[in-house]
């Protein structure tokens, strides 16, 4: 009989040619595959590119990243062997994720995150932990700023870049902190909950301007592009080669995706000259000379727009997608003055003041937490799209439901904690667009759908308005109403 001592088998006892092979296993179940399934040769010599094996793209749920055992990270622990095993492998660290709240990922591991992805294209991502973001960290600076150090130099191999942090000055700073060309970069997200009124990027005095001189940043395959208003109007005023990189169709003509411009959290602070360098004006002229430019968003953001008049500037704008969130009465009114859009599909918009405002001519409208003191009638008087969704709008009342001048046949409208209207009002807008729909001699409702939903009007609809709108709407529901006693009546 063996000796139980010697019979025992260590963890760090399973042979490379095993272990390998589970690792791979377990990477690619933890992985989304956006092409075509690809099991990493596991169970023999892998004949497949580098680049083929990167097709593969980490999922991207938050919480996946707060999970203790995020893959490959669980593995460092296990034993010296399996560190070793699993730092040899660099598709491994090709999803990299980084805490800059007060227990940050240490410096050492974040400088192996990157050497062990060699080669190879990766995503990173730093970011706090989601209970800390309310927190007053002084020092999120000084941790943010270690981690840029360490990442700049491998930016040129970067394909996502995420930083998701409190302060605007913690984030990189596009004209300062980034240099040379970025040919993989088809992301970059910098957000921050606060404008703190401080530009980001290195607060010493050695100056960044020759490095971007010699070596100045590209990104020509970018197609999404999320960053603080200051972030974006710096690195237009001081970078023209990130400027024309944008401007560039070659990448996107090719791929088809199209750019999306997402624009958050500024406003101009008197201390920087540079802030008002930068004008509404100058913003929309960009956008205009942007070929392939498919959704703008607007968070938050004031550019100085006192220059402009509604009389003489006029843009036109070639998005499908817009979204306006938050934005102050002036700006939101004057923007909407002298944009014009060719091929806006879906507008979104949500807090917005909106004053004297125009709506943005589109298909399908969202109106989402529009205080009751802002009116949506006459906003809503010259918008004729086919969808609309009115979420959480106390003034949507009988008087603008009449004034609805949706487009008929398959018209879909949704209505969402508006609690101010009666099923009086919704009928006579029903009526009145069912004689919009004779009176244009077509075979159809006017409605494909009308739902209610949420906090709703007091008093619901009765058994024979229920019967009324499902005679005259393809597709009616409204929440909260028994259908089985509405059923069971007709039966009867």
């Amino acid at each position: 009989m063996h000796d139980l001592h010697h019979s025992t088998s260590h963890i760090d006892s399973i042979p490379n040619e095993l272990l390998i092979p589970i690792f791979k296993y377990v990477y690619a179940d933890s992985c989304l595959d956006l092409t075509t399934r690809h099991d990493f040769c596991l169970f023999g010599p892998c004949t497949c590119s580098e680049e083929r094996k990167v097709a593969f793209e980490w999922t991207r749920c938050i919480e996946n990243f707060l999970d203790p055992n995020l893959f490959p990270i669980v593995l460092l622990l296990v034993c010296r062997k399996w560190r070793s095993v699993a730092e040899s492998i660099s598709v491994f660290w090709t999803r990299i994720v980084i805490f800059v709240d007060s227990n940050p990922t240490p410096l050492p591991l974040v400088r192996s995150f990157f050497e062990c992805s060699r080669d190879l294209p990766f995503d990173v991502t730093v970011m706090r932990r989601p209970e800390t973001y309310g927190e007053s960290d002084a020092d999120e600076y000084k941790r943010c700023r270690a981690v840029i150090d360490i990442m700049m130099p491998h930016v040129s191999r970067c394909s996502t870049i995420k930083f998701d942090v409190i302060h605007s000055s913690s984030l990189p700073s596009i004209s300062k902190d980034f240099h040379g060309l970025a040919p993989k970069l088809t992301e970059l997200h910098l957000l921050c909950r606060i404008d703190d009124g401080v530009p980001s990027g290195p607060r010493s005095q050695i100056s960044s301007h020759q490095n971007q001189t010699d070596n100045p940043f590209s990104c020509p395959a970018l197609t999404h592009i999320e960053v603080d208003g200051r972030n974006f109007a710096h690195a237009y005023l001081d970078l023209p080669s990130w400027r024309q990189s944008l401007q560039d169709p070659t990448e996107r003509s090719v791929s088809g995706l199209g750019l999306e411009i997402s624009v958050t959290n500024f406003a101009p602070n008197y201390s920087i000259a540079k802030d008002f360098q930068y004008t509404l004006h100058d913003f929309l002229t960009f956008l205009e000379s942007l070929p392939y430019l498919r959704k703008l968003s607007l968070a938050n953001v004031i550019f100085p727009y006192h220059t402009l008049s509604p009389l003489n500037d006029h843009f036109i704008l070639s998005v499908s997608d817009l979204a306006l969130k938050d934005l102050s009465n002036g700006f939101f009114t004057v923007f909407t003055a002298v944009v014009g859009f060719d091929s806006l599909y879906e507008a979104f918009i949500e807090n917005c003041a909106l004053g004297s405002a125009d709506v943005p001519p589109c298909d399908r409208l969202v109106l989402s937490k529009i205080d009751a003191s802002e009116s949506l009638w006459p906003f809503l008087m010259g918008w004729g799209g086919s969808a609309l969704d009115v979420r959480d709008c106390p003034s949507l009342d009988d008087t603008v439901l009449q004034g609805l001048r949706m487009e008929i046949g398959d018209a879909h409208l949704f209505l969402r904690d508006c609690p101010n209207f009666t099923v009086k009002g919704l009928k006579k807008l029903v009526r009145n667009m069912n004689r919009r729909v004779t009176a244009a001699n077509l075979d159809s409702h006017a409605f494909e759908i009308l739902s209610v939903d949420g906090t709703r009007p007091e008093v619901p609809p009765s058994i024979q308005e229920l019967e009324w709108f499902d005679k005259y709407v393809d597709i009616f529901t409204w929440e909260g109403v028994d259908r089985s006693i509405y059923t069971s009546t007709i039966r009867t």
